[in-house]
């Protein structure tokens, strides 16, 4: 693969979620324009597989080790402003600013809380699946998963419980079967050691408090959301929103995807990323199908 790889440290810029202004290791690949790279709670930089090698083929693309999910910064963010900081720090110790921003899931809700806090720093936003104000678009479904994790952490623990919210969360809509158990071993496990971190940020997720309706409004950049056809309808919902408070945002559905829209078709959205409507040269949509 062309360009260089190299290993750093981002200085976490806050210490207001119990930690100390520890340094979050962040890597990168590729030569080009900065891309960073966030991921969805519990997951690490490796999570982004094929989907971030197509991408270092044609950019710089930094990926790095959240708060909660890593030795460096064990304690999870108790607001969302910590994680802007931190994904801010990250490219301003990697002298990437500003970058293109992409965010999987709860990664989309950092990506978005990165552009209000600090808005100089991002060029554009892809967000995947993003799971932002989602008190907004709970369905039945996502009602009755959390009834069952909640009995389940009871009656077992809470790594029992993230393992089958993730078992939905990643199921392919009207099929038997889900992204989450073809994942390999190891990103799996990453998340089920971190499942206090997980749920902890899973709150951050749901809230309608932030990013305020207002701050979004006023982001004056592209921002492409990416939706799996065969993901759960909550995240379509939120989705569907979104689209209607961002003045800049685009929505394109990938065919057959999951939640894991990146695992599942990593050569459609590395080319989402890489095109020139991720710049702004595009015609606004709204919804999804």
């Amino acid at each position: 693969m062309p360009g260089r790889s190299s290993v750093g440290v981002g200085v976490s810029a806050t210490s207001s979620s119990g930690s100390d202004s520890r340094q979050l290791p962040y890597e990168e690949l590729g030569q080009g324009e900065p891309t960073l790279l966030v991921t969805g709670s519990g997951f690490g930089p490796r999570s982004w597989g094929e989907f971030g090698r197509l991408l270092a083929a044609r950019r710089r693309v930094i990926s790095y080790d959240r708060r909660g999910f890593t030795p460096a910064a064990p304690e999870p963010a108790k607001h969302m402003r910590v994680n802007a900081h931190d994904a801010e720090s990250v490219l301003r110790r990697a002298e990437a600013v500003p970058a293109h921003v992409v965010g999987w899931s709860g990664g989309g809700l950092v990506a978005l809380a990165l552009a209000v806090e600090h808005p100089s720093a991002c060029r554009s936003l892809l967000l995947i699946e993003p799971s932002v104000h989602g008190l907004s678009a709970v369905t039945l479904s996502a009602l009755a998963m959390t009834l069952r994790a909640t009995a389940v952490k009871l009656a077992r623990d809470q790594r029992a419980a993230t393992d089958l919210a993730y078992r939905w969360t990643f199921a392919y809509r009207d099929e038997d079967r889900n992204a989450w158990e073809a994942m390999p071993p190891e990103w799996r496990e990453g998340v089920l050691l971190h499942t206090d971190a997980v749920a902890a940020e899973q709150d951050l997720e749901v809230t309608l408090r932030y990013p305020p309706r207002n701050a979004m409004r006023s982001l004056d950049l592209p921002v492409t959301i990416v939706i799996g056809e065969r993901s759960q309808p909550y995240f379509h919902r939120i989705a569907r929103r979104l689209s209607r408070i961002l003045p800049n945002a685009r929505t394109h559905s990938v065919s057959g995807a999951s939640h894991a829209v990146h695992i599942d078709a990593p050569a459609e959205v590395a080319s989402l990323v890489l095109s020139p409507a991720s710049a702004g040269n595009w015609t606004r949509t709204t919804g999804v199908s």
